[in-house]
């Protein structure tokens, strides 16, 4: 399979907080980023709470040039939230679906000499720390179609243009 520089472990976790837990609206309710995502002390400031849909993510995402199934390793052996004084970080962390990852993102239309663009993006003021020029996630939604060269796949997703 091809290798692609794209972040693998941009995790969501497995034990997700259900709305009534949390308080939370419907998947498609739009908070502003400060309301939306909260950082969580109990995972030491590593992981994120998405407030709209109750999944949990890590804050900054691993970056780097993974094939799928290493990008699916890589979470299933995460620990998020470990400290230096030794004490173990969380694991139980998963790929997430196509529609986990686009959940993140918010629609924009951006105008400039005399060109407008829509496109979909992280919403302004987010927490999560990714490298510039890495925004593309592996997700675990398996590609509908593979080419005779490929023994896998799934979709990717561009958190930066909501493009799968």
């Amino acid at each position: 399979m091809k290798r692609f520089s794209f972040l693998a472990a941009f995790l969501a976790s497995i034990f997700s907080v259900t709305s009534a837990q949390a308080g939370n609206k419907p998947w498609g309710y739009i908070l502003d980023a400060a309301k939306r995502f909260v950082v969580l002390p109990e995972f030491y400031d590593q992981a994120v709470l998405d407030r709209a849909t109750g999944l949990i993510w890590t804050k900054a995402p691993r970056g780097g040039s993974f094939e799928w199934t290493q990008a699916v390793e890589g979470c299933l052996s995460a620990s998020v939230g470990a400290v230096t004084n030794g004490r173990l970080g969380i694991g139980g962390w998963r790929l997430p679906e196509a529609h986990e990852l686009l959940s993140l993102t918010e629609f924009r239309i951006s105008c400039g000499s005399g060109n407008c663009g829509a496109n979909f993006q992280l919403p302004q003021g987010h927490p999560f720390e990714l490298e510039t020029n890495d925004t593309t996630f592996w997700s675990a939604t398996p590609a509908l179609e593979l080419t005779a060269s490929q023994e896998e796949g799934a979709f990717i997703v561009d958190v930066n243009f909501g493009a799968v």
